[in-house]
C-alpha cells in the first residue's frame, strides 16, 4: 500500500491541514489523509501527525477497507505512536484492529505491540552474520501473570481478561490426557468420506506411529498398459525428539496386464537442531514410472483423457531399483542432496487399445513410447547412477523461538546445480553419460506493479556415449486443458517431441501477476478481485527443437481458479497454436500449482 508520505503519494492522496498541537514542547502538525480514488492500494482515510521543523512522524491513524481490494478483512485500522530515542523517533506502540466477515460470520481481532529497551547503534556484526531477524528470549512463553502485569504499559481490557481466562482453561483441557485420547479416537474413526474422498489415518499414541491411507479416488486409475489398476501408497511416520522415520510402501496391480509391483522407500531424519539435521533415505523394489521423471502428466488426468477422449498421453515403463541417499538443509539457505542407485529399466507395451467410454472413428491409441521421437522406443537395460543436487539462496533470515528456529526467506534468487553421472560396467550396466543443469529462480515484489516469478535454466550432457530415453532432458509439456505447474512447464508444448541428449539447451519461464494494476479500473474484475496474469515460457535446443509461448489470463476466480489463453509456437517453421488452460491454485493467492 502506498504510504501517505511516499514520493508519489500526491498522485494517490488529498490532504487537509487540521491545525497544530504541542506535546512536551514539540509542535506537531495534524493532517487529514484521504484517498483520491477507490479500489487502489491506498489507505482510505485517516490522520498523520508530523513534527514541525524536522518533519518526522509523531503518530499515524490510518484505515484500510475493502475498497483497497484486501481479501477476507472488511477493515484494518493501524495506529502507531513514536517516541524520541536520542536523536531518533522510533515506534513506541503499534495497535492494529481488524474486522472480518466471512460467509455470514462476523469477527474482530486486536493486536497491540509495545517497544522499549532500544539499543541505538549497537554492535550487530554477530547478528548480521547469523542473518537474525528476530529472537524471543528463553522462557518467554512460560512467564507468570504477575511478571506480565508488572511490565505491561497498557492494562488488559475486560474482554481480554475474560478471553485469557477462557483460553487458559481450554489449554489445560487440551493438554489433558482425556482430551488428547478423545481426539485420537475421532481421528482413527473410519468413515465413507475418509475411505473414498479425503483419506483416512490411524495414530498409535504409545509408539508415536502415524499411518496415513490415501483415498480410493487416488488409488484406482486406468491406462492402456495396465488397464484398470490399483495403486496404493500409504505413509507411516514414527516420531521422536531427535528425528523420525518415514516409510512409504507402494503396492500396484494392473488387472489387464496381470502384473504386480511393490516397492518400499524409507527416510530417517537425525538431529534436533534444524541447522545440523541430516536425512538418510533408501529404497528398493519394482514399480511403474513415467519416461519423464518429472511426471508431467497426472495419472488421474491421464485416466480421464484415456477413457473419455481416447488420448493416452502418459508413457510409462517398469523399473527395478535399489537406491541410497542423503539430504542436508541448513538455515543459511544451502540444501545438499545426493544418491546412488542401480536400476533395471523394462519397456512396456499396450495391453488394451480398444476400451474407452466414447468412440472416435478418427482417433487411435498411440504406442506406449514417444512415437514423435526417432529413438522413442528403448530396449531393456541397466544403469548405475550417481546424482547430486545443490540449491542455495544467500541472505536467508531466521527467527529464533525458545524451542525452534524458522527460516523466513531472502530477497536474493535461489541458485541450483544438479549433476548425474552414469557409470558403465558396474553390475553389467551399459549406460554412460554426464548430465548437468544450472538454474536461477526468484519471486519479485514489484509493489504497485504487482509481482513476478521467473525460472531460468541451462544444461546438457558433457558426454552422451549411451543415454537411454528415461535419462534424456525432457521439457514439461501439456496437451490437456488442465494447466501444469506454473513457472516450470510449457502449457501447449508436446510432451516428448523436443526431448534431447545434446550438449546444451536453455529454458526459461516468466510470469507477471498484475494484481490490482489497471484491473482496479474495470468494474466487473474489480468487484470480484480478479487479477490479470501474463508471461511467456520458452526453451531452445537447436533450430528444429525449440518452443515459445506467451499467455494472458485471469486468476483468483472463486479464490482458487486461474484461466489462461495461450499462444504456442513449436519450432520456427510451424504454425502457431492456441488454447485455454485452467489451473487451480492456493487459496487467496491466485498463484502456483503444486
Amino acid at each position: 500500500f502506498v504510504s501517505p508520505i511516499a514520493n508519489e503519494a500526491l498522485y494517490f492522496y488529498k490532504y487537509k491541514f487540521l491545525g497544530t498541537f504541542f506535546e512536551d514542547g514539540v509542535e506537531i502538525n495534524k493532517i487529514r489523509v484521504q484517498a483520491k480514488r477507490k479500489f487502489e492500494p491506498t489507505y482510505q482515510y485517516g490522520e498523520i501527525n508530523i513534527i514541525e521543523g524536522s518533519w518526522k512522524i509523531h503518530s499515524v491513524d490510518l484505515l484500510l477497507n475493502r475498497n483497497a481490494q484486501i481479501e477476507i478483512i472488511d477493515s484494518l485500522r493501524i495506529q502507531q505512536v513514536m517516541s524520541p530515542i536520542k536523536d531518533q523517533w522510533l515506534p513506541q506502540q503499534t495497535f492494529i484492529q481488524a474486522n472480518f466477515s466471512i460467509m455470514g460470520v462476523v469477527a474482530g481481532a486486536d493486536f497491540l505491540s509495545v517497544y522499549n529497551q532500544y539499543k541505538i547503534n549497537p554492535d550487530i556484526k554477530a547478528t548480521l552474520k547469523e542473518h537474525l531477524l528476530m529472537e524471543y528470549q528463553e522462557g518467554a512463553n512460560k512467564r507468570s501473570l504477575n511478571y506480565w502485569d508488572s511490565i505491561r504499559p497498557v492494562p488488559l481490557t475486560y474482554t481480554e481478561q475474560t478471553d485469557y481466562l477462557k483460553k487458559d482453561s481450554l489449554e489445560a483441557k487440551r493438554n489433558s490426557r482425556e482430551y488428547k485420547d478423545s481426539v485420537i479416537r475421532e481421528f482413527n474413526k473410519v468413515t465413507f468420506n475418509k475411505l473414498v474422498i479425503a483419506g483416512s489415518g490411524f495414530y498409535n499414541k504409545k509408539h508415536k506411529i502415524l499411518t496415513l491411507l490415501p483415498p480410493l479416488l487416488h488409488t484406482v486409475q486406468y491406462n492402456t498398459v495396465e488397464g484398470w489398476l490399483f495403486n496404493y501408497a500409504p505413509k507411516i511416520s514414527i516420531t521422536s525428539d531427535t528425528g523420525g522415520v518415514v516409510l512409504r510402501p507402494f503396492i500396484r496391480y494392473g488387472f489387464k496386464s496381470r502384473h504386480f509391483n511393490a516397492a518400499l522407500l524409507a527416510k530417517r531424519t537425525m538431529g534436533k537442531d534444524p541447522r545440523k539435521r541430516w536425512e538418510l533415505n533408501a529404497g528398493i523394489g519394482k514399480n511403474i514410472f513415467q519416461i519423464n521423471p518429472s511426471d508431467p502428466i497426472n495419472p488421474v488426468i491421464n485416466s480421464i483423457s484415456t477413457l473419455w477422449y481416447k488420448r493416452n498421453y502418459m508413457k510409462i515403463y517398469e523399473k527395478a531399483f535399489v537406491t541410497v541417499g542423503f539430504k542436508n538443509e541448513t538455515l543459511r539457505g544451502l540444501k545438499v542432496s545426493g544418491n546412488i542407485s542401480f536400476e533395471e529399466r523394462i519397456p512396456l507395451q499396450n495391453t488394451d487399445t480398444n476400451y474407452s467410454w466414447r468412440k472416435y472413428d478418427n482417433r487411435r491409441f498411440t504406442n506406449n513410447y514417444p512415437e514423435e521421437l526417432p529413438d522413442g522406443y528403448f530396449s531393456r537395460h541397466k544403469a548405475f547412477l550417481i546424482n547430486a543436487d545443490i540449491t542455495y539462496q544467500p541472505g536467508q533470515k531466521i527467527i529464533k523461538y525458545p524451542n525452534r528456529i524458522f527460516s523466513v526467506g531472502s530477497d536474493y534468487p535461489t541458485f541450483g546445480f544438479s549433476f548425474s553421472q552414469a557409470i558403465p560396467n558396474v553390475f553389467k550396466a551399459k549406460t554412460s553419460f554426464s548430465k548437468w543443469k544450472f538454474s536461477v529462480k526468484d519471486y519479485l515484489n514489484l509493489k504497485l506493479a504487482g509481482s513476478a516469478n521467473y525460472n531460468l535454466s541451462v544444461g546438457g550432457f558433457f558426454n552422451s556415449n549411451n543415454v537411454p530415453l528415461p535419462d534424456w532432458q525432457h521439457f514439461n509439456g501439456n496437451l490437456t486443458i488442465v494447466a501444469r505447474e506454473y513457472v516450470n512447464s510449457f502449457q501447449l508444448a508436446p510432451y516428448y517431441a523436443n526431448s534431447t541428449n545434446d550438449k546444451q539447451y536453455v529454458a526459461g519461464n516468466f510470469e507477471w501477476h498484475w494484481n490490482g494494476l489497471l484491473t482496479n479500473k474495470i468494474p466487473l474484475i474489480r468487484r470480484f478481485n480478479w487479477g490479470v496474469v501474463t508471461g511467456s515460457n520458452a526453451f531452445y535446443v537447436d533450430d528444429k527443437r525449440n518452443y515459445f509461448e506467451f499467455f494472458i489470463g485471469l486468476e483468483n476466480i472463486l479464490k482458487t481458479i486461474r484461466i489462461d489463453y495461450v499462444w504456442g509456437y513449436d519450432g520456427f517453421n510451424n504454425k502457431p497454436k492456441s488454447g485455454i488452460v485452467i489451473g487451480f491454485s492456493g487459496l487467496f493467492t491466485g498463484q502456483g500449482i503444486e
